[in-house]
């Protein structure tokens, strides 16, 4: 919990930096991004991949202060709205050639489908050499949100 509390001041004491002068002397653009509710479900990308996570907060800079599902909050964070995405409604069974991530060992990475057939989906992870192409359930599969910032 002190972590937590620990967090919110340092993003409060960044806002103010302008104000008293500390900031850099380039102006800053506006961030247009989404106001996001406390509790909200999200993904957001640390190390390559997207993890699953909530709001905490959001600051009045657009940024969102987060916690990732499963970890400690020693883990909390503030991201920028271009490390975070939503998860999209999966109504429409993905096609061959759409981007979709796949769930591997507790992350979510971007991938391409391959094919489609009897339950499964044969995919390509972006970046990835053929030899990590697999055959995934639909259980692993999601889409998400174009990022945000």
């Amino acid at each position: 919990m002190a972590r937590r509390f620990l967090l919110l001041f340092v993003a409060l004491f960044a806002l103010t930096l302008p104000a008293v002068g500390l900031a850099q002397s380039k102006p800053v653009a506006a961030v247009a991004a989404k106001a996001h509710v406390a509790g909200e479900p999200l993904f957001v990308e640390w190390g390559g991949s997207w993890w699953k996570a909530s709001v905490i907060t959001t600051l009045p800079d657009g940024r969102t202060v987060i916690h990732y599902t499963g970890w400690g909050e020693d883990y909390d964070e503030i991201a920028k709205p271009k490390r975070i995405r939503t998860e999209l409604a999966n109504a429409v069974t993905p096609s061959p050639g759409e981007a979709v991530f796949v769930e591997w060992k507790g992350s979510w990475w971007p991938a391409k489908v391959l094919k489609v057939s009897k339950g499964a989906y044969r995919i390509h992870y972006d970046g990835y050499g053929p030899e990590w192409d697999e055959d995934v359930v639909p259980a692993r599969l999601t889409r998400l949100s174009p990022p945000e910032g």
